[in-house]
């Protein structure tokens, strides 16, 4: 299995370079919304709006994965994967850019048991939404995952990679400025900032307020 990992490591640092940059928060987009799911199952059902922005993503990563590694892992075994390379690549070109950080060695293995219609479903799944306040995320992350609460605050920190879009999200622009493609710590260290000043802002185009820091 390890053999294999690497393999298709390589090959999606190979393959996927075209669009990797760009495309790496959704990688763990997919893969979280994958595994809120009673399983992760490589599936998903692509007319839930809380899914947009994903279709190109799972046929960019199905260009690499259909008849090169189908035979040896399942799609949702490739899906987790692809978030691991994300998290490396990103980890590492932070890194580069002088951020305190680090690349996590994080361990793969296969296992995953695809959906009968991978990567298709009809199943309409819960997802948290971006107006829950704090009792509500940390209860439905608990319910769904059983996880702590240490446990959900750390996997906040995966909001420091990407930007949000309007006709995907109903919100627009970055969660941590000038370096959507990198993962670090600033996402949390923007929290405790004193110096930055947090303010509401009303969207129109999708009739949602956000939270912006300047």
């Amino acid at each position: 299995d390890q053999l294999i990992a690497r393999a298709v490591r390589l090959s999606t640092y190979q393959n996927l370079k075209g669009f990797i940059t760009n495309s790496l928060h959704n990688f763990l987009f997919l893969v979280f919304h994958d595994c809120v799911s009673p399983a992760c199952d490589g599936c998903y059902n692509f007319d839930d709006e809380s899914n947009n922005g994903l279709y190109d993503i799972v046929r960019d990563l199905d260009e690499v994965f259909v008849g090169r590694f189908d035979a040896d892992m399942s799609r949702a075994d490739f899906w987790v994967l692809a978030a691991i390379t994300a998290i490396e690549k990103s980890a590492g070109d932070a890194l580069k850019e002088g951020s305190d950080t680090f690349v996590p060695n994080i361990k793969f293995e296969t296992g995953r048991v695809d959906c009968p219609t991978s990567p298709r479903s009809n199943e309409v799944q819960e997802f948290p939404s971006a107006d829950m306040d704090s009792e509500e995320m940390f209860g439905y992350m608990e319910s769904h995952f059983g996880f702590t609460k240490r446990q959900i605050v750390a996997l906040m920190g995966a909001h420091t990679l990407g930007t949000n879009h309007p006709d995907q999200s109903g919100y627009e622009g970055p969660f941590v400025n000038h370096q959507e493609t990198l993962f670090d710590n600033q996402y949390y260290k923007d929290m405790v900032e004193c110096e930055i000043q947090w303010f509401s802002e009303y969207l129109p185009e999708t009739d949602e307020h956000q939270w912006m820091g300047g």
